[in-house]
């Protein structure tokens, strides 16, 4: 089962929403997770696998969209507790969104507070990561099995599919 929750956590690091909205009223929030995706297949397959729903979305001159989410606040939680351990890009949305579900209703600074942090977050993970984008690059390795003196650094590619070049990645001091 562990496979499914890791690939699910990939599409949902990839095509995967956390959004907090307001409601029309202005003083109560709501909490929504999904993943917005143009397959169907892969709609039936969460269905199937995690449950949830799905409604489709027709857009003038566009592919049709779905939209797939747990349903109900105790799947949602389930939902982001099942991907936790494999998100990478979205794991601090995740978090917040479990904070915020779990949180007392009566406390709306608070969540508003929460809301406006997903924003953010959501807002910085749509920067295309370009060369431009990224003018300061740096190496961020962490554990013990890495060497500790840098220039030692070798990382060979693991892909097997390109043999023409076969990329060697070398950090040199």
């Amino acid at each position: 089962m562990n496979l499914k929750w890791s690939y699910l956590a990939g599409i949902f690091d990839g095509e995967g929403t956390v959004y907090i909205g307001l409601m029309t009223d202005k003083r109560r929030t709501f909490l929504k997770v999904g993943i917005t995706n143009t397959d169907l297949t892969l709609m039936k397959w969460l269905i199937a696998n995690f449950g949830g729903a799905y409604r489709s979305e027709a857009r003038e001159n566009y592919r049709l969209i779905y939209r797939w989410g747990p349903k109900g606040k105790k799947n949602r939680e389930n939902f982001l507790l099942g991907v936790l351990p494999y998100l990478i890009v979205k794991r601090e949305q995740a978090l917040l969104a479990l904070e915020f579900d779990r949180m007392n209703c009566s406390d709306p600074e608070k969540r508003d507070g929460i809301r406006l942090r997903i924003q953010a977050l959501n807002r910085d993970s749509v920067e295309t990561n370009t060369q431009d984008n990224l003018p300061n690059c740096h190496v961020h390795i962490c554990g013990p099995s890495y060497p500790s003196n840098l220039k030692d650094l070798k990382i060979e590619s693991e892909l097997t599919g390109d043999r023409k070049s076969d990329p060697v990645v070398t950090q040199e001091a």
